[in-house]
């Protein structure tokens, strides 16, 4: 009756309840268009991602891609708390050359005949960006995990080989799944359809949070969320690093 001191209770009523209405509305207005200006601002950070990569692409030759041998790769794996055996068993060592100058980094392949290319002080992906599919008994299992990248993947291996007791990896023999990014979620999906379980062990973040979501929807039967067995770290190797 403040508003107003003409207006009957129904009339005040009436009132507050069009402005709840209007202010809900103006609400939704401004945080939808919040959202498709964070949307808007990611696909051009994606895009300028890709045209940086397409350009160093275009600039780079691979020379040689051998056995992982070279003595400060051996010292990087180590340093992460990965054992050298198992990333001897399922990554490669690239040499290259970019602008001039002479690179090597370990290789990790991916399904469109792409790699992953990492040492100390790089990062980065030589070829087209893909997922990678590794089959460790051989044949495809009825289990698989999906990692984000291929450090964690390594790790997961490390600790089922030596460290078993830390209640990290799955009882069951698995395939291993790889993003090598989480904007290869949706490329990964397909694969997944014939898995009796599969267990997600992305990155404790934002971005982590939601491709495990979108497999979790796509096969609410069978996949698992177990990040929280790194609660606290960002992801599987941080876990590693931080427990060793």
């Amino acid at each position: 009756e403040q508003l107003n001191p003409s207006w009957s209770e129904h009339q005040v009523l009436s009132f507050l309840e069009q402005q709840i209405r209007d202010l809900k509305l103006s609400f939704n207005e401004d945080y939808n268009a919040r959202l498709e200006e964070d949307e808007e601002k990611k696909r051009w950070i994606e895009g300028k991602r890709f045209e940086r990569e397409e350009q160093l692409n275009q600039e780079t030759v691979v020379e040689r891609i051998i056995s992982l041998s070279h003595p400060h790769l051996r010292d990087y794996v180590i340093q992460r708390r990965i054992d050298y055996g198992v990333a001897q068993r399922y990554c490669k060592e690239v040499h290259y050359s970019l602008r001039g100058k002479q690179y090597y980094a370990i290789a990790f392949m991916n399904v469109t005949g792409g790699m992953e290319a990492r040492n100390k002080l790089n990062k980065r992906c030589i070829g087209k960006k893909g997922i990678s599919v590794i089959y460790p008994q051989g044949t495809p299992q009825k289990h698989c995990c999906v990692f984000e990248g291929f450090f964690d993947m390594l790790t997961y291996a490390s600790i089922e080989a030596w460290m078993p007791g830390i209640d990290i990896c799955v009882e069951m023999t698995c395939d291993f799944f790889v993003l090598n990014g989480v904007g290869e979620v949706r490329s990964l999906l397909p694969y997944l359809k014939e898995y009796d379980s599969i267990h997600c062990y992305l990155d404790n973040d934002d971005a982590g949070r939601t491709a495990t979501k979108t497999i979790v929807k796509a096969y609410p039967d069978a996949a698992v969320d177990e990040s929280h067995k790194y609660k606290g770290y960002n992801d599987l190797n941080d876990c590693l690093v931080g427990i060793t």
